[in-house]
Protein backbone atom coordinates (compact mmCIF):
# COMPACT_ATOMS: atom_id res chain seq x y z
CA UNK A 1 0.00 0.00 0.00
CA UNK A 2 1.56 3.52 -0.85
CA UNK A 3 2.26 6.34 1.73
CA UNK A 4 -0.87 8.49 0.01
CA UNK A 5 -3.15 5.46 0.00
CA UNK A 6 -2.67 5.00 3.77
CA UNK A 7 -3.29 8.52 4.77
CA UNK A 8 -6.12 8.67 2.65
CA UNK A 9 -7.28 5.71 4.72
CA UNK A 10 -6.36 6.93 7.74
CA UNK A 11 -8.35 10.11 7.16
CA UNK A 12 -11.12 8.45 6.19
CA UNK A 13 -11.39 6.45 9.48
CA UNK A 14 -11.09 9.51 11.57
CA UNK A 15 -13.74 11.32 9.70
CA UNK A 16 -16.10 8.27 10.75
CA UNK A 17 -15.45 8.41 13.82
CA UNK A 18 -16.26 12.11 14.34
CA UNK A 19 -19.08 11.78 12.00
CA UNK A 20 -20.49 9.47 14.92
CA UNK A 21 -20.67 12.06 18.27
CA UNK A 22 -20.94 15.20 15.08
CA UNK A 23 -24.65 13.90 13.91
CA UNK A 24 -25.83 12.21 17.83
CA UNK A 25 -24.73 15.21 19.79
CA UNK A 26 -23.92 17.90 17.44
CA UNK A 27 -26.81 18.17 15.23
CA UNK A 28 -29.29 17.85 17.49
CA UNK A 29 -28.18 21.19 18.76
CA UNK A 30 -27.69 23.21 16.08
CA UNK A 31 -31.29 21.24 14.51
CA UNK A 32 -33.58 22.60 17.29
CA UNK A 33 -31.74 26.57 17.46
CA UNK A 34 -32.10 26.70 13.76
CA UNK A 35 -35.65 24.59 12.97
CA UNK A 36 -33.80 22.45 10.44
CA UNK A 37 -36.06 19.72 8.57
CA UNK A 38 -34.88 17.45 5.26
CA UNK A 39 -36.83 16.17 2.84
CA UNK A 40 -34.16 13.33 1.04
CA UNK A 41 -35.48 11.30 -1.87
CA UNK A 42 -35.33 7.25 -1.51
CA UNK A 43 -32.39 7.50 -4.84
CA UNK A 44 -29.93 9.31 -2.73
CA UNK A 45 -29.73 7.36 -0.19
CA UNK A 46 -28.87 4.30 -2.75
CA UNK A 47 -26.42 6.60 -4.15
CA UNK A 48 -24.52 8.15 -1.64
CA UNK A 49 -23.50 4.50 -0.30
CA UNK A 50 -21.48 4.09 -3.32
CA UNK A 51 -20.04 7.76 -3.72
CA UNK A 52 -21.32 10.51 -5.33
CA UNK A 53 -20.66 14.53 -6.00
CA UNK A 54 -23.04 16.40 -3.47
CA UNK A 55 -23.68 19.71 -5.19
CA UNK A 56 -25.45 22.24 -2.47
CA UNK A 57 -26.50 25.58 -2.72
CA UNK A 58 -24.47 27.67 0.29
CA UNK A 59 -26.77 29.90 2.11
CA UNK A 60 -25.07 29.54 5.59
CA UNK A 61 -22.09 28.60 7.24
CA UNK A 62 -23.25 25.60 9.16
CA UNK A 63 -24.52 23.98 5.69
CA UNK A 64 -21.73 21.17 5.55
CA UNK A 65 -22.82 19.54 9.18
CA UNK A 66 -26.35 20.02 8.77
CA UNK A 67 -26.56 18.63 5.23
CA UNK A 68 -23.91 15.27 5.78
CA UNK A 69 -26.07 14.58 9.15
CA UNK A 70 -29.28 14.95 6.77
CA UNK A 71 -27.26 12.63 4.21
CA UNK A 72 -26.35 10.32 7.05
CA UNK A 73 -23.15 10.03 5.70
CA UNK A 74 -19.73 12.03 6.13
CA UNK A 75 -18.98 14.02 3.25
CA UNK A 76 -15.49 14.87 1.81
CA UNK A 77 -16.15 18.98 1.57
CA UNK A 78 -14.01 21.55 -0.34
CA UNK A 79 -13.44 24.23 1.45
CA UNK A 80 -11.12 27.30 1.61
CA UNK A 81 -8.13 27.25 2.22
CA UNK A 82 -8.61 29.94 4.88
CA UNK A 83 -9.42 27.71 7.06
CA UNK A 84 -6.44 25.54 6.69
CA UNK A 85 -3.92 28.14 7.28
CA UNK A 86 -4.72 27.56 11.38
CA UNK A 87 -2.69 24.98 12.68
CA UNK A 88 -4.90 23.24 14.73
CA UNK A 89 -8.47 23.82 12.92
CA UNK A 90 -6.33 23.12 9.34
CA UNK A 91 -5.11 19.66 10.93
CA UNK A 92 -8.31 18.56 11.98
CA UNK A 93 -10.11 19.85 9.38
CA UNK A 94 -7.93 17.71 6.91
CA UNK A 95 -6.91 14.27 9.19
CA UNK A 96 -10.24 14.29 11.05
CA UNK A 97 -13.19 15.89 8.78
CA UNK A 98 -11.67 14.65 5.98
CA UNK A 99 -12.04 17.99 4.19
CA UNK A 100 -10.05 19.37 0.84
CA UNK A 101 -8.88 22.62 0.96
CA UNK A 102 -9.37 25.06 -1.95
CA UNK A 103 -7.60 28.31 -3.36
CA UNK A 104 -10.55 30.61 -4.10
CA UNK A 105 -10.91 32.13 -7.61
CA UNK A 106 -7.74 29.89 -8.97
CA UNK A 107 -6.83 26.60 -10.47
CA UNK A 108 -5.80 24.01 -7.91
CA UNK A 109 -4.60 20.49 -8.98
CA UNK A 110 -3.92 19.67 -5.38
CA UNK A 111 -7.72 19.76 -4.69
CA UNK A 112 -8.37 17.74 -7.58
CA UNK A 113 -6.25 14.57 -6.74
CA UNK A 114 -7.55 14.84 -3.58
CA UNK A 115 -11.53 14.56 -4.72
CA UNK A 116 -9.96 11.81 -7.20
CA UNK A 117 -8.83 9.96 -4.50
CA UNK A 118 -11.96 10.04 -2.25
CA UNK A 119 -14.50 9.41 -5.32
CA UNK A 120 -11.64 6.33 -5.96
CA UNK A 121 -12.53 5.14 -2.64
CA UNK A 122 -16.56 5.10 -3.24
CA UNK A 123 -16.84 7.98 -0.98
CA UNK A 124 -19.35 11.43 -1.26
CA UNK A 125 -17.43 14.74 -1.95
CA UNK A 126 -18.97 17.91 -1.61
CA UNK A 127 -18.41 20.80 -3.41
CA UNK A 128 -20.38 24.23 -3.83
CA UNK A 129 -20.88 24.91 -7.09
CA UNK A 130 -20.94 28.82 -6.27
CA UNK A 131 -17.82 29.02 -4.27
CA UNK A 132 -19.30 31.54 -1.82
CA UNK A 133 -22.04 31.87 0.07
CA UNK A 134 -24.98 34.49 -1.73
CA UNK A 135 -24.42 38.26 0.00
CA UNK A 136 -28.60 38.37 -1.20
CA UNK A 137 -30.34 35.18 -0.80
CA UNK A 138 -30.33 34.76 -4.88
CA UNK A 139 -28.15 31.97 -6.61
CA UNK A 140 -24.88 32.58 -8.30
CA UNK A 141 -23.31 31.47 -11.18
CA UNK A 142 -21.65 28.50 -10.86
CA UNK A 143 -17.48 28.50 -11.18
CA UNK A 144 -16.09 28.03 -14.53
CA UNK A 145 -14.97 24.45 -14.80
CA UNK A 146 -17.85 23.08 -12.84
CA UNK A 147 -19.80 21.29 -15.07
CA UNK A 148 -16.01 19.34 -16.72
CA UNK A 149 -14.82 18.84 -13.61
CA UNK A 150 -18.07 16.61 -12.95
CA UNK A 151 -17.71 15.33 -16.37
CA UNK A 152 -14.33 14.41 -15.22
CA UNK A 153 -14.69 12.37 -12.32
CA UNK A 154 -17.86 10.76 -13.45
CA UNK A 155 -19.81 9.87 -10.44
CA UNK A 156 -23.69 10.78 -9.71
CA UNK A 157 -24.36 14.22 -9.01
CA UNK A 158 -27.01 14.91 -5.74
CA UNK A 159 -28.36 18.15 -5.49
CA UNK A 160 -29.38 19.81 -2.03
CA UNK A 161 -31.49 23.00 -2.24
CA UNK A 162 -32.13 25.17 0.76
CA UNK A 163 -35.33 26.94 1.67
CA UNK A 164 -35.07 29.39 4.63
CA UNK A 165 -31.54 29.00 5.03
CA UNK A 166 -30.61 32.48 3.89
CA UNK A 167 -32.95 34.34 5.85
CA UNK A 168 -32.05 32.40 9.28
CA UNK A 169 -28.22 33.03 9.09
CA UNK A 170 -27.42 35.83 6.02
CA UNK A 171 -23.67 36.22 6.04
CA UNK A 172 -23.70 39.93 6.26
CA UNK A 173 -25.25 39.23 10.19
CA UNK A 174 -23.60 38.22 13.13
CA UNK A 175 -26.82 36.51 14.97
CA UNK A 176 -29.28 34.34 13.76
CA UNK A 177 -32.95 34.75 13.53
CA UNK A 178 -35.68 32.36 14.70
CA UNK A 179 -36.55 30.65 10.67
CA UNK A 180 -37.23 27.45 9.18
CA UNK A 181 -34.74 25.83 7.06
CA UNK A 182 -35.60 22.88 5.02
CA UNK A 183 -33.26 21.03 3.01
CA UNK A 184 -34.16 18.72 0.07
CA UNK A 185 -32.22 16.25 -1.77
CA UNK A 186 -32.87 14.92 -5.21
CA UNK A 187 -30.50 12.86 -7.45
CA UNK A 188 -29.68 15.43 -10.12
CA UNK A 189 -27.49 13.20 -12.73
CA UNK A 190 -27.35 9.46 -12.47
CA UNK A 191 -24.56 7.06 -12.20
CA UNK A 192 -25.54 5.92 -16.16
CA UNK A 193 -26.38 9.29 -17.75
CA UNK A 194 -22.94 10.81 -16.32
CA UNK A 195 -21.22 8.28 -17.97
CA UNK A 196 -22.83 9.78 -21.10
CA UNK A 197 -23.48 13.61 -20.59
CA UNK A 198 -22.65 16.26 -22.34
CA UNK A 199 -20.68 19.10 -20.44
CA UNK A 200 -23.48 21.61 -22.22
CA UNK A 201 -25.87 19.74 -20.35
CA UNK A 202 -24.76 19.62 -17.20
CA UNK A 203 -24.32 23.01 -17.15
CA UNK A 204 -28.13 23.81 -17.92
CA UNK A 205 -28.59 21.57 -15.06
CA UNK A 206 -26.36 23.68 -13.15
CA UNK A 207 -27.95 26.77 -14.28
CA UNK A 208 -31.56 25.52 -13.60
CA UNK A 209 -30.64 24.16 -9.89
CA UNK A 210 -29.24 27.29 -8.69
CA UNK A 211 -32.19 29.69 -10.14
CA UNK A 212 -33.07 30.09 -6.59
CA UNK A 213 -34.41 33.43 -4.73
CA UNK A 214 -34.99 32.83 -0.52
CA UNK A 215 -37.10 35.74 -0.90
CA UNK A 216 -39.80 33.90 -3.42
CA UNK A 217 -39.73 30.97 -1.28
CA UNK A 218 -40.88 33.78 1.75
CA UNK A 219 -43.28 35.17 0.04
CA UNK A 220 -44.92 31.82 -0.24
CA UNK A 221 -44.10 30.40 3.54
CA UNK A 222 -44.32 33.97 5.85
CA UNK A 223 -42.29 32.46 8.77
CA UNK A 224 -41.79 35.45 10.41
CA UNK A 225 -38.76 35.83 11.69
CA UNK A 226 -37.95 36.31 15.39
CA UNK A 227 -35.86 38.64 15.66
CA UNK A 228 -35.25 42.50 16.91
CA UNK A 229 -31.80 43.44 14.66
CA UNK A 230 -33.15 42.22 11.00
CA UNK A 231 -30.91 44.49 9.51
CA UNK A 232 -28.32 44.75 11.30
CA UNK A 233 -24.98 44.85 9.78
CA UNK A 234 -26.90 45.04 6.44
CA UNK A 235 -24.49 47.48 5.02
CA UNK A 236 -21.95 44.67 4.58
CA UNK A 237 -23.73 43.88 1.62
CA UNK A 238 -25.73 46.93 0.82
CA UNK A 239 -23.25 49.46 0.57
CA UNK A 240 -25.05 51.90 -2.32
CA UNK A 241 -27.35 54.32 -1.37
CA UNK A 242 -30.41 54.25 -3.67
CA UNK A 243 -31.30 57.66 -3.56
CA UNK A 244 -27.85 59.56 -3.06
CA UNK A 245 -25.52 56.56 -4.32
CA UNK A 246 -22.93 57.60 -1.95
CA UNK A 247 -20.55 54.28 -1.72
CA UNK A 248 -19.88 53.13 2.31
CA UNK A 249 -22.56 55.78 3.75
CA UNK A 250 -25.27 53.16 4.37
CA UNK A 251 -25.50 52.57 8.68
CA UNK A 252 -27.87 50.15 10.27
CA UNK A 253 -29.70 49.87 13.64
CA UNK A 254 -32.06 47.44 14.52
CA UNK A 255 -34.52 47.24 11.65
CA UNK A 256 -33.67 49.96 10.50
CA UNK A 257 -31.15 51.01 7.24
CA UNK A 258 -30.67 54.21 6.83
CA UNK A 259 -28.11 56.96 5.20
CA UNK A 260 -26.02 59.09 7.01
CA UNK A 261 -25.63 61.64 3.90
CA UNK A 262 -29.24 62.04 2.55
CA UNK A 263 -31.23 60.37 4.90
CA UNK A 264 -33.12 57.79 3.36
CA UNK A 265 -33.98 55.43 5.35
CA UNK A 266 -35.71 51.64 5.23
CA UNK A 267 -36.93 49.42 7.53
CA UNK A 268 -37.17 45.91 7.22
CA UNK A 269 -40.63 44.00 8.56
CA UNK A 270 -40.80 40.57 10.20
CA UNK A 271 -40.70 38.52 7.22
CA UNK A 272 -37.73 39.95 6.05
CA UNK A 273 -38.96 42.58 3.13
CA UNK A 274 -37.77 46.15 2.87
CA UNK A 275 -40.97 48.87 4.14
CA UNK A 276 -41.51 52.20 3.21
CA UNK A 277 -43.15 51.46 -0.05
CA UNK A 278 -44.20 55.39 -0.43
CA UNK A 279 -40.57 56.76 -0.76
CA UNK A 280 -38.08 56.20 -3.77
CA UNK A 281 -36.65 54.14 -4.71
CA UNK A 282 -38.42 51.44 -3.38
CA UNK A 283 -36.80 47.78 -3.17
CA UNK A 284 -38.70 44.95 -1.58
CA UNK A 285 -36.07 42.87 -0.92
CA UNK A 286 -32.07 43.13 -0.68
CA UNK A 287 -31.72 40.84 -3.78
CA UNK A 288 -33.62 44.01 -6.23
CA UNK A 289 -31.68 46.42 -4.13
CA UNK A 290 -28.63 44.78 -4.93
CA UNK A 291 -28.76 44.17 -8.74
CA UNK A 292 -29.33 47.75 -8.60
CA UNK A 293 -26.37 48.48 -6.88
CA UNK A 294 -24.28 45.99 -9.28
CA UNK A 295 -25.40 48.17 -12.37
CA UNK A 296 -24.81 51.46 -10.27
CA UNK A 297 -20.96 50.88 -9.63
CA UNK A 298 -20.29 49.92 -13.89
CA UNK A 299 -21.96 53.38 -14.39
CA UNK A 300 -19.73 54.61 -11.54
CA UNK A 301 -16.71 53.41 -12.76
CA UNK A 302 -17.36 54.04 -16.10
CA UNK A 303 -13.94 56.09 -18.30
CA UNK A 304 -12.35 56.44 -14.47
CA UNK A 305 -8.92 57.96 -15.15
CA UNK A 306 -6.26 56.06 -12.86
CA UNK A 307 -5.61 59.35 -10.67
CA UNK A 308 -9.21 59.36 -9.96
CA UNK A 309 -9.87 57.66 -5.76
CA UNK A 310 -12.62 55.06 -6.17
CA UNK A 311 -12.79 54.49 -2.39
CA UNK A 312 -10.85 54.16 0.73
CA UNK A 313 -11.28 52.56 3.61
CA UNK A 314 -9.23 53.16 7.08
CA UNK A 315 -8.52 51.13 10.37
CA UNK A 316 -7.18 47.89 8.07
CA UNK A 317 -4.85 45.67 9.09
CA UNK A 318 -2.53 43.92 6.54
CA UNK A 319 -2.02 40.28 6.63
CA UNK A 320 0.59 37.72 4.54
CA UNK A 321 1.36 34.40 3.87
CA UNK A 322 2.71 31.88 1.24
CA UNK A 323 1.90 27.99 0.66
CA UNK A 324 -0.92 27.92 3.12
CA UNK A 325 1.31 28.50 6.33
CA UNK A 326 -0.42 30.51 9.26
CA UNK A 327 -0.84 34.55 8.16
CA UNK A 328 1.44 37.07 10.10
CA UNK A 329 -0.17 40.70 10.26
CA UNK A 330 2.77 43.26 8.74
CA UNK A 331 0.74 46.56 8.94
CA UNK A 332 -2.29 48.48 10.13
CA UNK A 333 -3.45 51.72 7.96
CA UNK A 334 -5.80 52.09 5.08
CA UNK A 335 -6.47 50.60 1.67
CA UNK A 336 -7.02 52.99 -1.10
CA UNK A 337 -8.77 51.71 -4.70
CA UNK A 338 -8.09 53.28 -8.00
CA UNK A 339 -9.16 52.13 -11.71
CA UNK A 340 -5.87 50.29 -12.51
CA UNK A 341 -3.83 49.66 -8.83
CA UNK A 342 -4.75 49.10 -5.36
CA UNK A 343 -2.78 50.30 -2.67
CA UNK A 344 -2.12 50.20 1.17
CA UNK A 345 -0.71 53.15 3.04
CA UNK A 346 0.80 51.85 6.54
CA UNK A 347 0.42 54.30 9.56
CA UNK A 348 4.21 54.26 9.37
CA UNK A 349 6.31 53.65 6.29
CA UNK A 350 6.05 53.70 2.24
CA UNK A 351 2.75 52.44 0.79
CA UNK A 352 2.36 48.97 -1.18
CA UNK A 353 0.95 49.06 -4.01
CA UNK A 354 -0.48 46.05 -6.10
CA UNK A 355 -1.19 46.24 -10.00
CA UNK A 356 -4.20 45.49 -10.69
CA UNK A 357 -3.96 42.88 -13.63
CA UNK A 358 -1.07 41.21 -11.37
CA UNK A 359 -3.92 40.53 -8.56
CA UNK A 360 -5.27 36.81 -8.38
CA UNK A 361 -7.88 34.75 -6.37
CA UNK A 362 -9.28 38.44 -5.18
CA UNK A 363 -12.15 36.93 -2.59
CA UNK A 364 -14.19 37.70 0.36
CA UNK A 365 -13.22 35.04 3.46
CA UNK A 366 -16.61 35.82 5.96
CA UNK A 367 -17.89 39.12 6.03
CA UNK A 368 -14.43 42.04 6.47
CA UNK A 369 -11.42 40.21 5.21
CA UNK A 370 -10.42 40.19 1.48
CA UNK A 371 -7.95 38.06 0.09
CA UNK A 372 -5.63 38.14 -3.02
CA UNK A 373 -2.35 36.52 -4.65
CA UNK A 374 0.08 38.97 -5.85
CA UNK A 375 3.63 37.73 -7.17
CA UNK A 376 2.78 34.57 -5.34
CA UNK A 377 1.85 35.68 -2.11
CA UNK A 378 -1.22 35.90 -0.02
CA UNK A 379 -2.20 39.28 1.79
CA UNK A 380 -5.23 39.78 3.37
CA UNK A 381 -7.23 43.01 4.08
CA UNK A 382 -9.03 42.86 6.82
CA UNK A 383 -11.10 45.58 7.82
CA UNK A 384 -11.96 46.56 11.86
CA UNK A 385 -14.50 49.02 11.21
CA UNK A 386 -18.03 47.08 11.98
CA UNK A 387 -19.81 48.98 8.84
CA UNK A 388 -16.16 48.40 6.71
CA UNK A 389 -17.87 46.17 4.06
CA UNK A 390 -15.17 43.40 2.05
CA UNK A 391 -18.12 42.85 -0.52
CA UNK A 392 -17.99 46.09 -1.65
CA UNK A 393 -14.33 45.67 -2.26
CA UNK A 394 -14.96 42.44 -3.90
CA UNK A 395 -17.59 44.12 -6.49
CA UNK A 396 -15.44 46.93 -7.26
CA UNK A 397 -12.34 44.88 -8.18
CA UNK A 398 -14.81 42.38 -10.28
CA UNK A 399 -16.42 45.40 -12.06
CA UNK A 400 -12.84 46.81 -13.13
CA UNK A 401 -11.66 43.33 -14.00
CA UNK A 402 -14.30 42.92 -16.42
CA UNK A 403 -13.76 46.12 -18.20
CA UNK A 404 -10.49 45.75 -18.25
CA UNK A 405 -11.19 42.01 -19.90
CA UNK A 406 -13.18 43.73 -22.07
CA UNK A 407 -10.86 46.30 -23.35
CA UNK A 408 -8.08 44.07 -24.26
CA UNK A 409 -10.47 41.80 -26.00
CA UNK A 410 -11.64 44.97 -27.85
CA UNK A 411 -8.03 46.09 -28.76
Amino acid sequence: MSQNKFVYLWRVFNQTLWFIPMRTILNPILRLLFNVHYQVDKDVRRVIRKGCIVLPVHTISYDPILIACGLRRPVHWVATEAIFRKKLLGAFMRDCCGSIPKTKNRSDMEMLKMLQAYASMNRPVGIYPEGQQTWDGKGLSPMAGTDKLIRFLKLPVVFVNTEGGYLTLPRWTKKARKNRILYRARVGITAEEVKTIKVTEIRRRLDEFLDYNDYEMQKQRKIPLKSKKRAEHLELTLFTCPSCKKLGSLISKGNNLSCSHCNYSADVDKYGFFMNKNQSPYFPTPVEWNSWQQESLVEYLKDKPPEDLLIEDGQVDLYTSRKRRPLVKVDSGKTLLYSDRLEFHPDKGEPRVFNMRQITGFNVFKQQSTEFYYEQILYRLQFTLPQSSGYKWLSMVDVLNTMADALDQGA
